[in-house]
């Protein structure tokens, strides 16, 4: 019987995962086309195949019902969970998310370097912010009623996926970097892959003034390394319990209009 050297395959799909992006650097002039071929083979490569039961991935907006004309960025892939509730507006190409489906968000870009770190960060903070969320819980003792219910959350997942624009990037500045901005910016990503560099992980956010831990994996299983994390960190998100759904009426709130027989007839 063969063996199965997993660090040779892991190592190889990265390989083959940079070539492919670099490829679309090389071949297409549009930013716009560069960055969506990007954000596909991402999330075909190394988002959907890790998806807890129930999740989805999307493109899009994510919005909060406490001010619904304000919204993030649009985030390159949003993660939810389907189980609780579907985006506000669903597009094959851009949605709007209600915050009470949201697990994670996701940066990825095909030039990442301490700027655009920079940036990616500023981007994911407002989305951390939004915690409040408000569901339709069953009644006790009620086979078909429903109460609404406002729950503290914890926050969003946040990662950044990045190709280095420079390929010799030293992953030690990397993790000081990402540990520096975090500090500076006073928001917490939860993980970072450099891809071909590195896997980097907030290991422990300290207390006020002092930047946080980073742990990394710069190996050439990195790419593992960065799958496993991704899936434990979803599927360590609190779960709904069944017959809960998300409140999305609070987005365009109005009142029910009534037919009643009963008052006819009077």
């Amino acid at each position: 019987m063969t063996s199965i050297d997993l660090l040779a395959v892991a190592y190889a799909k990265e390989a083959q995962l940079i070539s492919a992006l670099r490829s679309f650097q090389a071949g297409l002039i549009d930013p716009n086309g560069k960055g969506s071929e990007t954000e596909s083979m991402v999330e075909s490569e190394l988002l959907n195949p890790h998806l807890p039961p129930d999740f989805r991935c999307g493109k899009g907006n994510v919005i909060d019902s406490a001010d619904a004309t304000r919204h993030s960025h649009a985030v390159d892939r949003v993660i939810f969970d389907a189980r609780v509730g579907g985006p506000l507006l669903a597009g094959k190409t851009h949605s709007v998310f209600p915050v009470e489906i949201v697990v994670a968000a996701i940066e990825i870009t095909m030039s990442l370097d301490a700027t655009k770190l920079r940036n990616d960060i500023t981007r994911l903070a407002p989305i951390r912010e939004m915690r409040d969320r408000h569901y339709y819980v069953p009644v006790p003792g009620s086979a078909t009623k429903m109460r609404r219910e406002q729950q503290r959350s914890v926050a969003p997942r946040s990662m950044i996926i990045g190709l280095p624009s420079d390929s010799g990037w030293d992953p030690d500045r990397i993790a000081e970097i990402f540990s520096k901005t975090q500090h500076e910016i006073q928001s917490t990503v939860h993980s970072l892959y450099v891809i071909g560099i590195g896997f980097f992980a907030t290991d422990l956010v300290k207390p006020k003034g002092i930047p946080p831990s980073i742990k990394y994996w710069p190996e050439n299983d990195r790419l593992f390394r960065f799958s496993s994390s991704f899936r434990m960190s979803l599927d360590r998100w609190p779960r709904i319990e069944s017959g809960v759904t998300a409140d999305i009426q609070r987005y365009l709130p109005g009142r029910w209009k009534i037919f009643d027989p009963a008052e006819i007839s009077k």
